[in-house]
């Protein structure tokens, strides 16, 4: 496979508490000549939060999930791969603000309009129709036993932030960021 990263921004979060938004940013695409990225929305806005803005416990708040189609489109046939790295440590959730975290999931996956599985990029991993992804995952379209080749993958990723609720206890404005970088492999 060949390898691509740069500057490319999958998620940029911002939380602004007490006054403002949650945002999700445009996305920067990073990716070979012969293939291009794309997102179905600019941004996800999350309104203003407050302690009634979720599911709540004792000690955080949980927002409603978020979806966001991510089309890649090759101009010949290829075998592709998503690795998402950002703040957190390898294998663990993506941070959010210091002690909040960003749950991110995979479903719907296609190519060139079939549906099919998706899976970590190890072997033996399992296909599955939805996937919970952390930092320094590497992920690929998988038909059957084999990774799927085509022109034209689909995903719809999700975002679920979670907030401590003492974050929410803020005088001024607090911005909670989480950064979830997004690179394509190609072979």
């Amino acid at each position: 496979m060949n390898y691509y990263s740069g500057a490319l921004r999958y998620f940029f979060t911002s939380c602004w508490l007490a006054s403002a938004a949650l945002l999700f940013p445009k996305i920067t695409h990073a990716a070979p000549p012969d293939c291009h990225i794309s997102q179905g929305l600019p941004e996800i806005d999350f309104g203003r939060l407050t302690p009634t803005s979720g599911i709540a416990s004792q000690t955080s708040l949980t927002m409603s999930e978020r979806a966001v189609t991510v089309t890649v489109n090759c101009l010949k046939p290829k075998r592709v791969a998503l690795l998402f790295d950002g703040e957190g440590l390898n294998g663990k959730a993506f941070r959010f603000g210091e002690s909040g975290k960003v749950g991110v999931t995979l479903s719907s996956a296609t190519v060139d309009g079939r549906s099919v599985g998706l899976s970590r990029w190890n072997k033996g991993a399992r296909s599955e129709d939805r996937l919970a992804i952390l930092a320094g995952d590497s992920i690929v379209w998988q038909d059957g036993a084999q990774v799927a080749s085509g022109t034209l993958f689909t995903v719809v990723i999700g975002v679920e932030p979670t907030v401590s609720t003492q974050a929410l206890h803020a005088r001024d404005i607090t911005v909670l960021e989480s950064r979830i970088r997004m690179r394509l492999e190609t072979d």
